[in-house]
């Protein structure tokens, strides 16, 4: 009573869970530190390593237009997607008539979960400044290895994609999905990706984080992305 049923949870997870999995590198993010009456567990908790996606077939990918910068852009599942949207393809718009940036490409990838009529608004932004959109695909992780910088959400699966390829990643976290601040917040903190608050960040901006991100060699790091294979000898 009184500690809004984390007594009650602790209790039936001892008595009915043998171990418990987490699918991520504790250098990251820790079970305690997310479940604060994990500290009275009483049965082990291991860390699997990240869960990705099958490793790409093809990089370069398929598409690829001229020699220039390849931008990635991703929304995840889509929440908020139309105003990351919006300030991606408007600071393209402005790099475009750059001529060290006139033979690049940007490529939008559509949410899983945006609407026919979302999907719709976010293509028209693109044609309007001159961007390449392509629906959500499970070619993503294959666009990611070719690129040259990563602009996106902050969520589980881009995450991972993004640790996988090792690309220059700008993560502009979703401010009302929980988990993306702190993650994101530990991964700039260990120097892999680069982090910004939209609702601070102009087209004008955003073109000046993306040439000085360019300018830097891609990140490289020693997080655990094993957790698929891990996961099945822990089972």
């Amino acid at each position: 009573p009184g500690d809004d049923g984390r007594g009650e949870a602790l209790e039936l997870t001892n008595a009915h869970v043998d171990a418990i999995v987490v699918h991520g590198d504790p250098r990251v993010a820790r079970l305690d530190e997310q479940v604060p009456w994990s500290g009275g567990l009483e049965i082990p908790v291991f860390y699997s390593g990240y869960v990705q996606q099958e490793a790409p077939r093809c990089t370069p990918v398929p598409g690829r237009q001229g020699a220039g910068p390849l931008v990635v852009v991703s929304v995840g599942g889509g929440v908020n997607g139309l105003s990351l949207c919006a300030l991606v393809t408007a600071g393209w718009g402005r790099v475009r008539r750059r001529a060290s940036w006139s033979c690049g490409q940007m490529v939008v990838f559509g949410g899983a979960l945006m609407t026919a009529a979302e999907l719709g608004s976010a293509a028209a932004a693109c044609q309007r400044h001159g961007a390449r959109f392509e629906p959500f695909s499970s070619d993503f992780p294959s666009w990611l290895q070719a690129a040259d910088l990563s602009i996106s959400r902050g969520g589980y699966n881009t995450m991972v994609a993004v640790l996988a390829a090792r690309v220059r990643s700008l993560v502009l976290p979703a401010a009302d999905v929980s988990d993306q601040a702190f993650r994101v917040r530990r991964l700039a903190e260990l120097g892999i990706v680069h982090t910004a608050d939209e609702g601070r960040l102009d087209p004008a901006g955003l073109v000046a984080r993306m040439g000085a991100m360019l300018g830097q060699p891609p990140p490289g790091h020693d997080l655990d992305l094993a957790g698929a294979e891990r996961t099945v000898e822990l089972l």
